[in-house]
């Protein structure tokens, strides 16, 4: 149901339903991210969020909430099966809570048919519910091809793609920012698909559930502008030439991104990081129960430590 405020704006009364994952390492991010989220909300009157936790201690789970509008968002928090995701192959770039995004139409309540699913590493700096308004039509999901991975072909692709006898030009998404149909997902058992298939073919995985997401949903997931999920390589070409967009997508997606992906292990909160948006990252903190932290190595020192005291539970 919508309604109008002055100003013209339409605002739809149903909740926006937005889930994340997390472990505690990501807890800071994730709250930077979700304050972007909801500083720039306009055309929904409010959020849905599930935080499907990987282990976010207590302490930041209540700074978390301490930096949100409880007005305006609800927060359910989600314990993940783990025994659905045994199997599965984890490296300490791609920790399991990367796969936790697979159980999303199982952990969320039936009553929702549609979700909106972010990365905890980046920042919304657009009102997400002109996302949440896109039709699914049909799609499993809506998602922005990669820039870099452009299809399923390329080198860092696909590696299997001929065996799932997929076209070369098959396009490859990103899955940091993804727009669930979760009708779909459950009347057709894709998360049970998408497990299969991430071990049975754990040997020839290069970006991990990504490539499940890409081999089982392979033309059955629709396009988004690819502003809505910007990675830093746009500000690697020196020319839209260089570029795989035109000119005008190009300066769009350069100059007014909707999301900053921030997709390198060179993150505004660590100590080094250059990425041109990186002050972004801070003007959201600065929303948070974080206001005011930067990545001193004093600060990097403390959370390698917390890293340590959660490898070993002490």
């Amino acid at each position: 149901m919508a309604v109008e405020i002055p100003g013209g704006v339409s605002v739809n009364s149903e909740p926006l339903v937005l889930v994340c994952a997390a472990d505690n390492e990501f807890a800071m991010p994730l709250a930077a991210m979700l304050a972007s989220v909801m500083a720039n909300l306009q055309t929904v009157d409010g959020v849905a969020l599930f935080i499907i936790n990987g282990g976010i201690r207590d302490r930041n789970r209540h700074k978390i909430q301490q930096s949100l509008d409880l007005n305006r968002i609800t927060i359910t928090w989600l314990e993940p099966p783990l025994e659905r995701l045994e199997g599965l192959k984890v490296q300490e770039r791609i920790p399991i809570a990367s796969y936790y995004r697979l159980l999303i139409p199982e952990l969320l309540p039936p009553q929702y048919s549609k979700a909106i699913y972010l990365d905890s590493d980046l920042i919304v700096n657009a009102d997400l519910g002109q996302l949440w308004q896109l039709n699914l039509e049909n799609h499993a999901l809506l998602a922005v091809q990669d820039p870099i991975i452009r299809t399923v072909s390329n080198r860092n692709g696909l590696a299997n793609y001929r065996d799932l006898e997929l076209a070369p030009d098959t396009p490859y998404f990103n899955a940091g920012v993804l727009v669930l149909n979760l009708s779909v997902w459950r009347t057709q058992n894709l998360s049970r698909q998408i497990l299969q298939y991430l071990v049975a073919n754990r040997d020839t995985l290069r970006w991990h559930d990504q490539d499940g997401l890409n081999a089982i949903l392979a033309q059955r997931w629709g396009q988004l502008d690819p502003r809505w999920n910007q990675l830093h390589i746009i500000h690697k070409y020196r020319s839209w030439q260089e570029s795989p967009y035109p000119e005008s997508t190009y300066r769009a997606v350069l100059e007014d991104p909707y999301i900053v992906h921030y997709t390198t292990s060179s993150k505004p909160w660590r100590v080094g990081c250059q990425h041109p948006k990186r002050d972004l990252f801070y003007d959201y903190l600065n929303l948070t129960a974080w206001s005011g932290w930067r990545p001193t190595r004093w600060n990097r020192g403390l959370r390698k430590l917390e890293r340590l005291q959660e490898r070993f539970r002490l």
